[in-house]
């Protein structure tokens, strides 16, 4: 997962010449990712400026992070929005509703759009149901493994290449034992299933305002050799989209 992340060198400080920065960053992202960042005191005006572009561009996910606190929130706002824009998550909505099922305890809600893999889910008991956790992952790996096969072959071929051949035993493990790891998994199969989209669509822009509450002091995950806070984290899922622009509002620099 981790060779592919690569920063981009067209990071847009301030707000000099904003127009002319989306419509460049819309024609350059079809080949080279763009990231654009707003950068300014509150009151300034951007996020009135994500609100135009959110107006007037036709694809867009708009994720505020002073309302979504939490990783997981902010990575469900991007999903909802890439499927509501016709995105097949076929990677990452299974696993999600695995998460939600074995991690949080809870069924997942059925939404338009996001077809939940039944025959596969239904495998994955409960938290609370769990006597012993660390027997019961052999056994659930074992039976959802077969589950994976045919219809969401892909999707077991894509977490063999991660996980190697016990994958199934190795994500419930991850889940439950190594969540730093789990959500560069969950990232990494958003990001995948963004970029399979076909070259030919219309770019998409990622609207992230107020930045500036996601953590940027607790470094919290290990990346190519050094550890890094969730703000460097969310750059570089933005800096590794393709055809995809990403815009970051904030009230400080990006680190």
């Amino acid at each position: 997962m981790y060779e592919r992340f690569e920063p981009s060198d067209r990071v847009f400080v301030d707000r000099e010449e904003y127009l002319d920065w989306m419509a460049e960053a819309l024609e350059r992202c079809k080949e080279k990712s763009v990231v654009l960042h707003l950068r300014g005191i509150g009151g300034i005006g951007k996020s009135s400026l994500l609100d135009h572009w959110k107006s007037t561009i036709e694809d867009t996910i708009h994720l505020d992070c002073e309302r979504y606190t939490e990783f997981y929130d902010r990575l469900n706002v991007i999903a909802k929005g890439a499927v509501h824009l016709g995105v097949n998550l076929r990677r990452f909505d299974v696993l999600w509703q695995i998460r939600q099922r074995f991690v949080e305890g809870v069924e997942p809600v059925i939404e338009k759009g996001r077809e939940w893999a039944k025959e596969v889910v239904m495998a994955i008991p409960f938290i609370g149901s769990l006597a012993s956790i660390g027997s019961a992952i052999g056994a659930v790996g074992a039976k959802v493994s077969p589950k994976l096969k045919g219809r969401y072959g892909e999707l077991g071929e894509w977490l063999q290449t991660r996980l190697g051949k016990d994958y199934m035993q190795q994500l419930l493990e991850i889940l439950w034992k190594d969540p730093r790891r789990a959500e560069f998994l969950y990232l990494d199969a958003l990001l995948e299933d963004l970029n399979k989209r076909k070259a030919s669509e219309r770019p998409i822009v990622f609207l992230m305002d107020h930045s500036e509450r996601v953590d940027n002091e607790t470094r919290r995950w290990r990346y190519r050799g050094r550890d890094i806070t969730e703000t460097e984290l969310w750059y570089v899922f933005l800096s590794s989209l393709s055809n995809c622009v990403g815009v970051v509002a904030s009230r400080q620099p990006l680190s």
